[in-house]
């Protein structure tokens, strides 16, 4: 009767032993889901501000480049500004110099 009452606690024993490590292992795959998850969303969120950094820096730098043209833009426009006035003033007094002379020789 003893021999058979500890062959049934140990069956149990074992029984319990086994549930628990099946507990464990359901827990420890639970905990590696989660664990994997964070990672996961963790990625996501630094892949987004990955993005969103190089998206402003492209913003920036393209702003740095259309005023550098503008820049540009006006500097050309002035030099062009300014030797149509060398010109303008060339030809007026060319002009003028035609006038005087036409009328010096009586024209």
């Amino acid at each position: 009767m003893d021999l058979i009452r500890r062959i049934q606690q140990a069956e149990a024993e074992a029984q319990r032993i086994v549930e628990q490590a099946r507990q464990e292992a359901a827990e420890m795959a639970e905990q590696a889901i989660r664990h994997r998850q964070a990672a996961m969303e963790q990625a996501q969120v630094q892949r987004k501000q990955a993005i969103e950094a190089a998206v402003i820096q492209a913003t920036q730098q393209a702003h740095a480049q259309v005023r550098s043209l503008e820049d540009q833009a006006r500097a050309q426009q002035q030099q062009l500004v300014n030797k149509a006035q060398q010109r303008i003033g060339s030809a007026a007094d060319k002009v003028l110099a035609y006038l005087y002379q036409s009328i010096d020789q009586g024209g």
